[in-house]
């Protein structure tokens, strides 16, 4: 009797879920028609707006390409320029065949800015390319140039890679000059600031013009976006009501995913990794996978970073790093020492007791060089090849120069090493030539090496 009268009471006092089902799906029917129609308007305009973005687009990319084009055509211009010849002493041509490759191209600044004139754009946008592209030409020019006086010096072969470039012919002057100096002067000229300013007024150039044409888009885009933006608001009010229903199913995902994913967005744009504590598993997972992408590419360009400047075997700076720290120094008027080392008994120390035996030798000479005279860091200890080594010691004393010298002198008994060594001295850059200095101490230490291996014969016979 009380399970029957039960049944009736809560019968009367509850809903049925039929009443709260079909009233519910009818609502659910009714927004669902509503939300189609002012998806499909969205969609309508978002692809107006994707259109005109796409334009907008293409542009920008277009006129990027130049600053991009002309940074490409700048390094392997200066691939060569800089280092002209092999490590094995044969001639560098290689950077100079993607160099005429990229000039035959369709993607020179005069060809860019010929395309960039067919789009409907302000005047005042096509002006700021046009000079980018002048600008960029003059670049080319002294590249060629460059490539002329060096040619002068390290005839090019004749070969098809190299047909289509146009070296200019060079004054009687500077077919007069030494060899070392149409090096300099070669290196000069894409080293130089007249280079470096028509590089930066590239780069601004078309930074302005991007500018521009971002302005213009964002206006037209903001005129869309708010008519788009309106829809929505209609939308939403449309699924309010469908959303309160699912706000727990909704509040769940949206901690568990949708705010890590957004999370997640931001920071993949300024490669910060992520953290691997939130949202479900399969988040966390990406998380994790994307963390370990991020190291493996900061370790990737650490390494390569570190193999271009550095000799893998002592980690001293090589001989990129010696010209790049020659030009700094050449920039400040200072006092200068230039020590060149050359080690003794290399290859016989490799014939006798092998190469690890001959790797150490070179090391443990790295590490007495830059006990002596390491300054700024040991960034001015150099090994530039073979058993050669170098140091550029700058605003120091010929007194404090001996000091060190008479201090390397003595440890390389204790390192077990024997090195020939020269140097030279000038109370200021401007007095002489840095490449002057190298050659006094160059030759110095050529004839300290000549009476070292004379007096080691001496005593051996």
């Amino acid at each position: 009797m009380n399970n029957t009268g039960d049944q009736p009471r809560k019968q009367a006092t509850g809903v049925s879920i039929h009443a709260i089902m079909w009233p519910i799906v009818a609502i659910l029917v009714i927004m669902l028609i509503g939300i189609i129609f002012t998806i499909i308007a969205i969609n309508r305009d978002n692809e107006k707006l994707s259109e005109t973005m796409r334009k907008s687009d293409q542009c920008i990319s277009e006129a990027t390409s130049l600053l991009v084009e002309s940074g490409t055509l700048s390094e392997t211009a200066s691939a060569y320029i800089l280092m002209p010849l092999t490590e094995e002493g044969e001639l560098n041509f290689g950077p100079l065949t993607r160099y005429t490759a990229e000039l035959s191209s369709d993607k020179t600044p005069d060809k860019i800015l010929e395309r960039f004139r067919k789009y409907d754009v302000d005047s005042d946008v096509v002006n700021d390319l046009t000079t980018a592209a002048d600008n960029a030409n003059q670049m080319i020019e002294l590249q060629l140039h460059a490539i002329a006086l060096m040619n002068e010096v390290y005839p090019l072969p004749d070969i098809p890679p190299l047909a289509g470039l146009q070296i200019p012919e060079l004054t009687e002057e500077e077919k007069a000059l030494p060899d070392e100096e149409k090096v300099k002067a070669s290196q000069m000229l894409i080293l130089g600031s007249k280079y470096a300013i028509n590089k930066r007024f590239v780069s601004e150039n078309v930074g302005a013009c991007t500018e521009k044409l971002q302005y213009i888009s964002a206006h037209a885009i903001e005129e869309a976006t708010e008519h788009i933006m309106t829809l929505r608001r209609m939308l939403w009010i449309v699924t309010s009501t469908v959303i309160a229903i699912l706000i727990l199913t909704f509040f769940f995902f949206y901690k568990t995913m949708i705010s890590p994913i957004s999370e997640f967005t931001k920071l993949i744009m300024t490669d910060s990794p992520m953290s691997e504590e939130k949202g479900v598993m399969e988040v966390r997972l990406v998380a994790a996978a994307y963390n370990s992408l991020l190291r493996r590419k900061d370790a990737l360009n650490n390494l390569f970073r570190y193999a271009a400047e550095t000799d893998t075997l002592t980690r001293l700076p090589n001989r990129y790093g010696f010209e790049q720290y020659l030009l700094d120094t050449e920039e400040n008027n200072c006092s200068v020492t230039v020590l060149m080392f050359d080690v003794n008994f290399l290859k016989e120390t490799n014939d006798t007791y092998g190469h690890s035996a001959g790797d150490k030798l070179l090391v443990d000479t790295a590490a007495c060089i830059t006990e002596c005279f390491a300054t700024d860091e040991g960034n001015n200890c150099f090994r530039f090849g073979g058993d050669e080594f170098a140091s550029v010691i700058r605003e120091a004393t010929l007194s404090e120069i001996e000091t060190m010298v008479q201090k390397f002198a003595e440890l390389q008994l204790s390192y077990h090493i024997s090195v020939a060594f020269g140097y030279a001295f000038a109370e200021s850059v401007n007095a002489i030539s840095i490449r002057e200095l190298i050659d006094e101490a160059d030759k110095k230490m050529y004839e300290r090496k000549r009476l070292m291996h004379k007096e080691r014969s001496v005593a051996g016979g």
